[in-house]
């Protein structure tokens, strides 16, 4: 990630918009499920990701945000629109956008794994009211002293 977008925060803020760009559609009108650009959700189609609710959702100042979102569109990775930003399909299309995600998902693949082997998927599972999609407040409440204890095996 930090190859591509020079540090794991701006590799964070890029996925944010592409998350905030299609996640108001249904996974299978997402695009991208093939090779070629045409099997990207058209670009005026994508709702533009808001620099504050980039903030928001990564945990990170408002200001924060704004710089690395806009080290994004000074490198070609979004666009910016009136209402946000917007991660165009010839970026998501691109060989080394694709490579990153193939990437990420087997990087994710390993941690997910090493996370169960930990004990840390089960604690996660048990924790009544949990919303698996916000990510940070998990870690916040997996960090509690002695919720994770790591199974033999």
């Amino acid at each position: 990630m930090s190859r591509i977008f020079g540090d794991v925060i701006g590799g964070l803020v890029m996925f944010e918009v592409v998350r905030s760009n299609t996640g108001h559609l249904p996974d299978q009108d997402r695009g991208g499920d093939r090779p070629g650009i045409s099997s990207f959700l058209p670009d005026e189609e994508r709702r533009p990701a808001r620099m504050s609710a980039i903030g928001a959702r990564l945990g990170v100042p408002p200001e924060t945000a704004r710089r690395y979102a806009l080290r994004l569109v000074e490198q070609g990775f979004c666009q910016r629109h009136r209402n946000g930003l917007v991660a165009p399909a010839e970026v998501l299309a691109s060989s080394s956008f694709i490579g990153l995600m193939t990437l990420n998902h087997t990087n994710l693949t390993r941690m997910y794994g090493s996370l169960s082997r930990a004990g840390v998927i089960e604690a996660w599972d048990s924790m009544p009211g949990c919303d698996h999609a916000d990510g940070i407040n998990l870690l916040r409440q997996l960090a509690a002293p002695g919720l994770i204890r790591p199974q033999n095996g």
